[in-house]
């Protein structure tokens, strides 16, 4: 989901309000994109019956406000979540592929 004006907390406590079964949230876009309070409040209530994130709503993670990081490191803490460090889009064929274009830019020149 790309990051633009009506995608800021495009997840959050309505969003979840909607689904009648807990689901699994992944988040390998944008950080943004979900509202991390309404993740930790989700995940607590049992609505949200997991989540794996890569992005952050602000990044570096040191950088978040004080409610967020509290959010955030109870995410971390729970067995229900998987958090990873911004690394969803470093597979084998990513990096081949990010390679070929610099090749093909380099030899362009």
């Amino acid at each position: 989901m790309p990051l633009q004006a009506d995608t800021v907390h495009y997840f959050n406590g309505d969003f979840i309000a909607q689904v009648r079964k807990p689901f699994i949230l992944i988040n390998t876009s944008r950080g943004p994109v979900v509202d991390l309070i309404a993740l930790c409040d989700g995940i607590r209530s049992g609505k949200i019956a997991g989540a794996c994130l890569d992005v952050f709503e602000q990044e570096p993670i040191s950088r978040l406000r004080t409610d967020l990081r509290t959010a955030l490191e109870e995410l971390m803490n729970s067995p229900k979540v998987i958090v990873t460090p911004h690394i969803a889009g470093y597979t084998f064929e990513a990096l081949y592929k990010m390679s070929k274009i610099l090749l093909e830019k380099i030899t362009r020149s």
